[in-house]
This record gives structure tokens, C-alpha cells and sequence, in this order.
């Protein structure tokens, strides 16, 4: 078809004429769910009450508390990996450099000498490190 007959089609076209008011409001009922099989909700909505909003976005709702502020909810990849290398969340790109380096500085297999566990230490400073500041560059 070309285009000027695919616009008379359309216009001509009424999914609906055919139909009862019943089965157009069930139509639309369908069509909002994408005609996806749905359930009732099962419980009392009161239960939802004692929920902890983590995301601060129903006012009134407990949310995680920690020394009177919000607490902050990060990856446990990013969280391992500051734990690692000591530092609190969230901390800046100058400030990370800053501890990786003194971090390796002080558990370098050459300062220790040769010793395995100090270069297993190294190792994970380097993928905290690595974690982190990727971390860091996604956020900005």
C-alpha cells in the first residue's frame, strides 16, 4: 500500500465498533497491565508501615539511621574495597591517591623482603584501588 491509501485505512479503522461498552472497558483494562496475568495483594497494607525507606522517598518512613544522618547504601564491591584501603565512603579522587600510594609504600614486597603475604597485600590494594576509582570516575 502506499501511503495515501495506509492514511484512509487508518482513518477508516475502529477497533472498537463492533464492541459492547463491557468489552471496551475490559479492552483497556487489559491493555493496561499489557495483558500480563496479575494477583491480588495478599496482607494488610499496615504491614508496609514498619518499612525502612532506604531512598528517603515516602516521607515519615524510618529510614537507616547512623550517627543522627542517613546512612549511605553503597555496592558491597565498593564498600569491600574501601574497607581495604581504610578509607570512608564517600572520599575523594585526591584523597584515595593519597592513601593507595601510602598503602603500597608501606606493604611494597621490596621493603618486606620478598615476603609472599605482603605482595598478596599489594595485590588487593591495587583492585580496591582499582574499584574505587573506577567508582569515582562512573559517579562524576
Amino acid at each position: 500500500m502506499c501511503l495515501d491509501h495506509i492514511k484512509e485505512y487508518n482513518k477508516n479503522l475502529n477497533y472498537y465498533a463492533n464492541m459492547t461498552a463491557e468489552e471496551i472497558e475490559s479492552e483497556i483494562k487489559a491493555d493496561t497491565i499489557w495483558r500480563k496475568p496479575t494477583w491480588p495483594f495478599r496482607g494488610d497494607m499496615r504491614n508496609f508501615q514498619s518499612a525502612q525507606d532506604f531512598f528517603g522517598v515516602f516521607e515519615g518512613r524510618p529510614g537507616p539511621i547512623e550517627e543522627g544522618g542517613r546512612k549511605e547504601i553503597w555496592p558491597s564491591e565498593v564498600a569491600g574495597a574501601a574497607k581495604v584501603l581504610g578509607v570512608s565512603l564517600p572520599v575523594e579522587m585526591n584523597h584515595l591517591k593519597k592513601i593507595y600510594k601510602q598503602a603500597v609504600k608501606e606493604y611494597h614486597p621490596d621493603l618486606h623482603h620478598g615476603k609472599k603475604r605482603s605482595g598478596r597485600k599489594v595485590k588487593k590494594i591495587n583492585i580496591a584501588y582499582k574499584i574505587l576509582s573506577n567508582f569515582i570516575k562512573d559517579a562524576q
